[in-house]
Parts: C-alpha cells; sequence; structure tokens
C-alpha cells in the first residue's frame, strides 16, 4: 500500500503498485493496471472540495472523474508529461491544489489551478513529503529530515524547529 483516501461518498481508495482497490458502500472493486489504470504505481491520491481526485501514477500527474483518467497539463493547454513521483497533494484557500513533486534530478512545488500548472517552484529540501495548507495562504513544505519550508506570496522561507526536551502537561 502507497497511500489510502477516504472520499466524502464514503469509499476508500487504496493506491498499490498495479491497483487502484476501491472499498465502498455497496462493496470492493479495483482498477487494475492495463485494464483502466493509466500506470503501474500509485502515489499520492487527494480529493478536492469539488470532488475531483488528484493521483501520482508512475511519473505523471493526473485527475479522475466520472470514470476516467486525465492528464494534468501545462497553462498553455499541453501535456504535463513526466515530472516525477508526486509525494502529496493539497488544496489551497483559493481551491488551488498544489503538488509535491520528487524526481532524480529536482525536488518541486506545482501550482495547479484548473487542471493546469502555472508555477513550478524549485525546492531546496531533501526528501521532501508532506504538505499542509494554512489559513493565510501559506503552503508547508515538511521533510522526513526534519526540515520545515513556507512558500506564501511568491517566497520560500525555512522554518527552524528547535528540539524542546520539556514534557507536556
Amino acid at each position: 500500500v502507497s497511500s489510502v483516501l477516504a472520499l466524502d461518498n464514503g469509499s476508500i481508495w487504496v493506491g498499490n503498485s498495479g491497483a487502484i482497490d476501491i472499498l465502498g458502500p455497496t462493496g470492493f472493486s479495483s482498477i487494475l493496471a492495463g485494464r483502466g489504470l493509466p500506470g503501474q504505481d500509485v502515489g499520492a491520491i487527494f480529493e478536492d472540495t469539488g470532488g475531483r481526485i488528484w493521483l501520482g501514477i508512475d511519473d505523471r500527474l493526473m485527475t479522475y472523474e466520472q470514470g476516467r483518467f486525465l492528464d494534468v497539463k501545462k497553462s498553455d493547454g499541453t501535456l504535463l508529461g513526466h515530472v516525477g513521483t508526486t509525494s502529496a497533494f493539497i488544496e489551497d484557500v483559493d481551491a488551488n491544489v498544489w503538488a509535491l513533486i520528487n524526481s532524480p534530478a529536482q525536488r518541486s512545488l506545482l501550482h495547479i489551478k484548473n487542471q493546469r500548472v502555472t508555477e513550478t517552484i524549485p525546492l531546496d529540501i531533501r526528501r521532501a513529503r508532506y504538505l499542509a495548507a494554512d489559513r493565510a495562504g501559506g503552503i508547508w513544505i515538511a521533510s522526513t529530515m526534519g526540515k520545515l519550508v513556507r512558500y506564501r506570496n511568491g517566497q520560500l522561507e525555512r522554518v527552524s524547529l528547535t528540539n524542546d526536551e520539556t514534557p507536556l502537561t
């Protein structure tokens, strides 16, 4: 299992190598590689507030709507193509989707508006893995190496974390 998502409709989507398994209110189904799934490895899965499902499949960004997988496009309408492994998705306060991409050459934060990538922000953070959106319009990026960065108003800001040994009471 590489990802799991509880959808608003009550179903559970589980991303695996070679399949998306769906545990729904009426039973179990799968979308298999070569039989509807447009790739092999399903990474991050996310549902936006409009009910659109976003997926990282192999090294592509895709959406799933009305039983069809669609490639996310560049701002000019051409195919985005192969970008790298998608680690996470998040939706900001303006209903834009952000994707965290890891490739051997670079890590990037993609800003997606209306299913088109409008901005690519290179990240200098190893093992970037997690995203969170705050109410002030910031996107937080965390790594498995303990690094934290906030992207807001076109700027990346490193946030220092201290290890306070004091127990919480």
